[in-house]
């Protein structure tokens, strides 16, 4: 259980610590003036005397454009997912994905950067070892990810029959995900991947507008129908099917040389796919299926793993 924002710790005491503590994203403009996890459950009264420091924004109703003070309460990370269904594993898991996904960031560029000297003549024979260093750590968090995974449920009820879904992917949608009873609706899921339609368009980042969307699940989406794209002629994978089968509808409805047709049939393969996931997700927690958001479809979570 929350407090609200108006009934917890002296606001002057911890005015400080909030601006050292709290992620950057997370300050709204009605930002909390404290640093503290409100919950009264909070694990971390009971192991350290004190309440976890907040890293996290809560929005009580649920509603992440209602950014009023009484709608905020600041959470611990492990509170902040209790509250949306998110389990301490699943924590775990993102951690260790974004870990993986940083030390490979840098052992591009090392790589790319010693490439470059190469190229001008220069010796850099010294920067190997530490390239193979890097190159070592990245594969030990692959194969804890993959250990990790194998405790995962949804992922081994459905995720990984699904072909084209690498363990990598699958571990990257369920951390940018976390749990699907966060969203009420698939098409709130869709909102939330970035998948969603603003004035009839795509939406698309603008100058000096936060995006209200998560673009790290967005990139991870785009990661995933460019590998159901490449297993082009496999009959058992349904991405790719899906993929033909709208491109050639919207070559028909707006010629060869529209642009687009690319992008348009790879958003309605991602929205297929999410649905499928939200309600295979949730079938694997024995929670009830809503209605369908928008329109009916023939596709179903069990036709992805046949």
């Amino acid at each position: 259980m929350l407090w609200k924002t108006d009934n917890v710790l002296a606001r002057h005491d911890l005015q400080a610590a909030i601006r050292n503590n709290f992620k950057p994203k997370a300050r709204r403009d009605n930002a909390i003036p404290y640093a503290y996890c409100a919950c009264l459950d909070c694990p971390g009264i009971s192991e350290k005397g004190v309440p976890h420091l907040a890293t996290d924004v809560h929005h009580l109703d649920h509603n992440h454009s209602n950014n009023a003070p009484e709608n905020l309460a600041p959470a611990c990370k492990v509170c902040h997912g209790a509250v949306h269904g998110i389990t301490p594993q699943v924590n775990q898991l993102t951690l260790l994905v974004r870990s993986f996904y940083g030390v490979q960031r840098q052992r591009i560029a090392l790589n790319n950067r010693i490439l470059a000297y190469e190229r001008l003549h220069l010796p850099v024979d010294f920067l190997r070892p530490a390239l193979a260093d890097i190159q070592a750590t990245e594969d030990k968090l692959e194969r804890y990810i993959e250990a990790m995974l194998k405790h995962e449920p949804f992922y081994n009820a459905w995720l990984k029959h699904v072909m084209g879904i690498s363990h990598l992917l699958a571990a990257s949608l369920i951390a940018d995900i976390g749990s699907p009873e966060r969203f009420q609706t698939v098409g709130q899921l869709w909102a939330y991947a970035g998948q969603h339609v603003r004035d009839g368009k795509a939406p698309r980042r603008e100058k000096g507008i936060p995006a209200n969307w998560n673009s790290s699940l967005q990139v991870t989406l785009h990661k995933v129908v460019s590998s159901f794209v490449k297993l082009k002629g496999n009959d058992r994978c349904l991405g790719r099917q899906l993929y033909d089968n709208y491109r050639a509808y919207y070559i028909e409805r707006d010629g060869e040389d529209s642009k687009g047709v690319h992008a348009r049939a790879g958003r309605r393969v991602a929205k297929d796919f999410l649905r499928c996931l939200y309600l295979a997700w949730l079938d694997t927690r024995n929670v009830p299926r809503p209605g369908a958001p928008h329109k009916e479809t023939n596709i179903f979570p069990e036709d992805w793993i046949k």
